[in-house]
């Protein structure tokens, strides 16, 4: 390999390395919210930030970049013309960008990220208060065993211009209540709480079960993610969980996790939702 080839793969590889610092400068979302709000995700996340922190240090130890560290240093002795010695404090002050005469690194964008929920439908878009009634008939013909219902308190009790609640269910599967919220006329989701499909438990209590525990704490964490979510991509959602004991993780291959003995219930949008274990998310 020339002197250029290897000058120019030094330079990619100490990009990187400093790439990869600034983002453990960045503390984790999850690890500012309160210590309850997903806790079977806490622990993964910590694990996996610490993992970053070592595979990092590991990357900065070795040879190559010694050597592209080294060059760098004396590089710099030799001719230091146009350097700053401290190069944070001019980053601080230059928030325009870059000019032709200081060009920056080119960081490629991560062509594999994925989309928490996909792409809005037009059935999305001009949903409104007035009507609901007639999507949720609409619904309900046209996807099978699940069933979508207007909740009430009490059977009878007027439901008002903008109902606040739905019920959703899947035979043997699930059931779930579903808060809304209005913008004007337009309602997006604000609450998700699954329960045991036999459980008679009223919609803002909590399930008994863990897996139904679980599946609430990363619905919620996907609302909270996202937010102003409308409903009929909430219920193509909520009916990817129709295998819910029985649909493999993407990721292991496994229905049961071997950690916490529980089915997949996270669910991931890649053109399709994908069933993933807590921990193998």
């Amino acid at each position: 390999m020339d002197s250029t080839a290897t000058l120019e793969s030094q330079i990619e590889l100490l990009t990187d390395v400093y790439n990869r610092v600034q983002m453990l400068r960045q503390v984790p979302p999850i690890l500012l919210r309160p210590p309850v709000s997903f806790e079977p995700f806490t622990a993964q996340t910590i694990r996996g930030e610490f993992q970053r922190v070592k595979e990092v240090g590991d990357l900065i130890r070795s040879d190559p970049t010694q050597e592209a560290l080294n060059r760098a240093r004396k590089s710099h002795e030799t001719d230091t013309t146009g350097l700053d010695s401290n190069p944070r404090r001019e980053n601080r002050k230059r928030r325009r960008g870059p000019s032709p005469e200081s060009p920056q690194p080119y960081v490629s964008v991560d062509q594999g990220r994925t989309s928490l929920f996909p792409p809005s439908a037009t059935e999305a878009e001009v949903l409104t208060a007035n009507t609901l009634g007639e999507y949720v008939k609409s619904f309900n013909r046209s996807n099978g065993d699940c069933r979508l219902h207007i909740w009430a308190r009490t059977k009878g009790q007027t439901m008002g211009p903008q109902p606040k609640m739905m019920r959703f269910t899947i035979p043997n599967i699930l059931k779930a209540y579903i808060g809304l919220v209005y913008t004007g006329s337009r309602p997006t989701v604000l609450t998700i709480i699954p329960f045991g499909p036999r459980e008679k438990k009223a919609p803002h209590s909590q399930s008994d079960y863990s897996v139904y525990q679980q599946l609430s704490q990363q619905l919620a964490k996907m609302l909270q993610t996202e937010g102003n979510v409308s409903l009929p991509i909430v219920m193509s959602l909520l009916c990817s969980y129709r295998g819910l004991f029985i649909d493999a993780c993407k990721s292991c291959g496994r229905v049961v996790s071997s950690e916490g003995y529980t089915p997949p219930v996270v669910r991931v949008w890649r053109g399709e939702w994908e069933a993933r274990h807590g921990s193998c998310f």
